[in-house]
């Protein structure tokens, strides 16, 4: 194949990606990172998956057993539900439907009776018939017939032993229009909860306006405000085992009646969903025989997720007792406090341990573990403070969960000072390692396709959770700039003598540091626009000059640690704004117009937001 057709032959797939999950996809095949199916030796691929499907089975049992019964004064935590019941579920429209699938896509499985493409192509034929199983499934409370999962496991890790099963996790897939109802019912469920206020402010992830960069940025500006008083924070990095799958479905179908307010066909529609399903593995296109599934919430479903939620939505009741903020994504939590390192023996000694010990009571009511092999403690402080503990571990159920310098919550590795050097150099290294393997394919691919491959799969990386790293060591912001020029460099073909800021304005970014306060500034808008949590932003008051309505309060910190809190440069860049773009109302357009005066007047605007005095 020659150059020129091999080169038509990628833009093709490239093109093709309507998302960016697909184009991460695409991305793993062309540099060959795509997962390898291994599996354990075997001579037949049934009895392999018989033996697959015991052990994911009895792996459950086993830690389900292990719990032990827990006491009555978990009970406390619940909260009622006073208004009016969700009884019934509306039927789905035709339109409704179509936009659903619009939005999330028709991927079908190798076990839906229908592939996508052909379903794609005939989508006007089979809308109603899809609109007609939906609204016969929400009128009669039931999901029997599509609750079979197929599983396929996968190694958890490169490099684990194939031949044992505990480095094997089970990975879910379900038919297609089971999760076309799911996701219809999951919008009447949280019109309900949105509408009675039930939505849990801590629990971030599947839902909207709480990503996990919000909620670590929430979890670091408040360890920066106590660095600012010269405060240590105590962080408790819970791990729960089989999280998902230990969930006590009499006990979930409890909390949405009696705290959600779920009833009537509503709630006989989710004690279908979840009761009674089956699963089998499947090895080689060859199938184990199928086994009731005791307990949990299917993973790989679209609801498993939210459910998982409502369960545990209890839990940040019990670190409010013990005086620990919290915040969490799915099953990974965490509960912090804040002291002086004066009182380090009480809070290490009494306060942390009391918090662990009711946390491990509570998730025994929930019957869930804790894995204390992955639960963490870490002791933060500034670095001019002494920071040794007088402990190192925590005693929990025969169990010691052990301090630590170092832990990554939702894909950020912060340590004890919150430098994150360690996080940068991780970083950097993993995309100059993917910036090489880009370079093997580089001579394949149109200039347009290779920019939106080194998006896909470096420019991300760069950006995700950057609004951390405002007024951040100089150092750090350096290495991702290299990072940055070295990507730009290999799209336009140029050498390292090259003057990156000609090629980073001939592509149209903008700079590491400018898509940090480019970020910030556009929390600040999700802020102030009701999208996301207040980060304790206000507005000025009793503003006498025309546009200084929407000026915001402007805090002052004692330290650079302060000046690293995501209010001190949030207010300042804003209020540095000019008026017509602080009161655009529109999301898209604030984001464009936002990247035009940086990339024009980012230094101007710099200037102006740590110097400006407003009235």
């Amino acid at each position: 194949m020659s150059l020129v057709k091999q080169k038509s032959h990628y833009s093709s797939i490239v093109e093709k990606c309507g998302s960016q999950k697909k184009l991460f996809r695409v991305a793993n095949d062309f540099l060959d990172k795509s997962k390898e199916r291994v599996l354990p030796s075997y001579t037949e691929p049934v009895g392999l998956a018989n033996r697959f499907n015991d052990f994911f089975i009895e792996k459950v049992n086993k830690i389900r057993n292990s719990i032990p019964t827990p006491k009555d004064s978990v009970n406390q935590y619940s909260r009622p539900f006073n208004s009016e019941k969700l009884c019934i579920f509306r039927p789905a429209s035709c339109d409704e439907v179509h936009s659903v699938i619009k939005e999330f896509g028709m991927k079908t499985s190798e076990e839906d009776p229908i592939p996508s493409a052909l379903l794609s192509s005939s989508l006007d034929i089979v809308l109603p018939v899809f609109t007609d199983i939906i609204n016969k499934s929400l009128k009669e409370g039931c999901m029997d017939g599509i609750k079979e999962s197929v599983v396929t496991p996968l190694l958890k890790k490169s490099g684990l032993d194939s031949e044992i099963f505990k480095n094997f996790r089970p990975v879910n897939t379900l038919l297609f229009l089971s999760k076309l109802i799911e996701r219809i019912v999951l919008i009447r469920l949280n019109e309900h909860m949105s509408l009675h206020n039930l939505h849990n402010n801590s629990q971030f992830g599947y839902k909207k306006f709480h990503s996990t960069e919000i909620m670590v940025l929430g979890l670091v500006d408040e360890v920066l405000r106590g660095f600012d008083e010269n405060l240590a924070t105590i962080i408790i990095i819970l791990d729960l085992s089989a999280a998902f799958d230990t969930i006590d479905i009499n006990k979930l179908i409890r909390i949405l009646r009696y705290e959600i307010g779920i009833d009537g066909i509503a709630l006989k529609w989710f004690h279908s969903f979840l009761t009674n399903r089956l699963q089998r593995v499947k090895i080689d296109h060859c199938y184990s025989d199928c086994r009731e599934v005791p307990c949990g919430v299917p993973q790989g479903s679209v609801l498993g997720p939210v459910l998982f939620n409502i369960n545990v939505r209890s839990q940040p009741m019990v670190f409010k007792e013990c005086a620990f903020t919290t915040s969490s994504f799915a099953d990974d939590s965490n509960g912090r406090k804040q002291f002086s390192l004066s009182f380090q023996f009480n809070v290490l000694t009494k306060d942390t341990i009391s918090c662990i010990d009711k946390i491990v009571n509570w998730s025994h009511a929930h019957y869930m573990k804790i894995n204390s092999d992955k639960t963490e403690i870490m002791l933060a402080c500034p670095s001019s403070l002494n920071s040794a503990t007088i402990i190192q571990g925590i005693f929990i159920d025969g169990q010691c969960i052990r301090f630590t310098s170092k832990a990554k919550n939702v894909g950020v590795l912060i340590d004890k000072n919150l430098t994150f050097n360690l996080h940068i150099n991780s970083l950097v290294s993993h995309c100059y390692a993917l910036l090489r393997d880009i370079g093997k394919i580089k001579q394949y691919l149109k200039k347009n396709d290779l920019e939106k491959l080194v998006h896909a799969v470096v420019s991300h990386r760069l950006d995700y959770c950057n609004s951390l790293y405002i007024n951040m060591n100089k150092s750090n912001i350096y290495k991702l700039q290299k990072c940055q020029n070295a990507a730009a460099r290999m799209i336009l073909g140029k050498k390292r003598s090259e003057n990156a800021d000609f090629l980073l304005k001939e592509l149209h970014w903008l700079p590491v540091e400018t898509r940090v306060v480019y970020k910030i500034i556009l929390i600040v808008f999700k802020v102030l626009s009701g999208q996301c949590t207040s980060f304790q932003l206000t507005y000025k008051t009793n503003n006498l000059r025309s546009g200084n309505d929407l000026l915001l309060e402007t805090p002052n910190f004692k330290t650079k640690y302060g000046k690293r809190i995501f209010a001190y440069s949030g207010t300042r860049y804003w209020n540095a704004l000019p008026n017509n773009l602080r009161i655009i109302k529109d999301i898209e357009k604030f984001k464009k117009d936002l990247k035009t005066l940086l990339f024009t007047n980012f230094e101007e605007i710099k200037q102006k937001a740590f110097i400006y005095k407003p009235i």
